[in-house]
């Protein structure tokens, strides 16, 4: 049955949307062997310096489970560690190393490249209009769920 609702068109246009880019995108990814989510930590990790695994999660918006299984991957290809923190032996945080550093620098130009083409039907201001309102949209909906938990 069809909708007249902007708001179920819209969540349906978005989801479409992230469905299609996402499979183009993830073929980039499975070509090297990781996943969006692996792929992302490496990111952060590289940008950030170590970090705890919740903040890791916050960050990349997956529960600290999600995060652990993602980190786990990483630390079988030898592409991140768990490490101590020096200010606090009893954390534990997760650093990149250097094979994963050297990973994410051979990986990260075709990586973006591949973004740029997958969005290149956008001019700058509709990317920024897009980012505007998807930002607005996703802390709505954080507020949302705060205040039905």
């Amino acid at each position: 049955m069809a909708t007249n609702n902007p708001s179920v068109i819209l969540w349906t246009s978005i989801w479409k949307a992230y469905r299609t880019i996402d499979e183009v995108l993830r073929k980039e990814l499975d070509s090297v062997g990781l996943c969006q989510s692996d792929f992302s930590i490496l990111e952060l990790l590289a940008e950030e310096g170590p970090l705890m695994i919740n903040l890791i999660g916050k960050h990349i918006v997956l529960t600290s489970g999600s995060i652990t299984t993602a980190v786990d991957r990483l630390e079988s290809k030898s592409f991140a560690k768990r490490v101590r923190s020096p200010k606090d032996r009893r954390v534990i945080e997760v650093e990149i190393t250097p094979k994963g550093t050297k990973f994410l620098s051979e990986h990260l130009g075709s990586r973006n490249q591949a973004i740029n083409d997958v969005t290149s039907c956008l001019n700058k201001k509709e990317k920024q209009d897009l980012v505007n309102s998807l930002d607005k949209l996703q802390q709505h909906a954080l507020k949302e769920s705060l205040a039905a938990a």
